[in-house]
């Protein structure tokens, strides 16, 4: 099932949510990580192609043209990353809402991670419909050990404007997803061998 054909708000009395993704250009430890060539395709481009199939009007945020020109090029909106939220050491949250204060009229955001290619769609489905039908104001992907991974965040806007402490991060749900958080050569290459295991079958267990 795709929500793609209905557009984002297609059920009534529903939240709205934006699809979006924020993708660096530089990555300290990895030289240009989210474009190096990951099974055929720039490494971002696999959560980003899975976001378009399943949703209308996805965003990509970058401080990156070259980013910007590819995510246009398969059909995402582009938002360019404000000059005052560039650099390694800026948090996620003032990013997500930069975009929303461009795109009105969403009541919150769902956002898939760039670097965790192997992400399944059925979890991003899972993690959009919970926030549609408003049960909850912030959803937040984990590993089986409980550790965060963030591959999928989803806030509401009223939880997103309302954030005292950007790296203070409270969700009330959490989906399991044991998808490689890539940052290193090593977890790229451990991403490469899980990705084995998870090419046949993109989709719920």
């Amino acid at each position: 099932f795709s929500y793609k054909q209905f557009g984002c708000d297609c059920r009534k009395n529903m939240r709205k949510i934006l699809p979006i993704m924020i993708v660096k250009g530089h990555s300290c430890r990895l030289k240009g990580k989210n474009i190096k060539p990951y099974q055929g395709k720039p490494l971002f481009q696999w959560n980003l192609e899975r976001l378009l199939n399943l949703f209308g009007g996805v965003v990509v945020d970058s401080d990156s043209d070259t980013i910007l020109d590819m995510s246009s090029s398969i059909g995402a909106k582009i938002h360019k990353r404000d000059k005052l939220l560039l650099g390694d050491e800026t948090p996620s949250v003032p990013i997500f809402q930069s975009i929303l204060n461009d795109y009105n009229g969403y009541d919150g955001m769902l956002n898939v991670q760039a670097n965790s290619p192997n992400t399944q769609s059925y979890l991003i489905s899972r993690a959009y419909d919970i926030l549609v039908n408003e049960h909850c104001d912030e959803i937040i992907t984990c590993y089986s050990d409980g550790g965060r991974n963030g591959s999928i965040w989803g806030v509401s806007a009223s939880k997103l404007y309302s954030y005292n402490d950007f790296f203070c991060v409270e969700p009330d749900v959490f989906i399991v997803d044991d998808a490689i958080d890539i940052h290193t050569q090593k977890d790229f290459d451990d991403a490469l061998k899980q990705r084995v295991k998870v090419t046949i079958q993109d989709s719920a267990p």
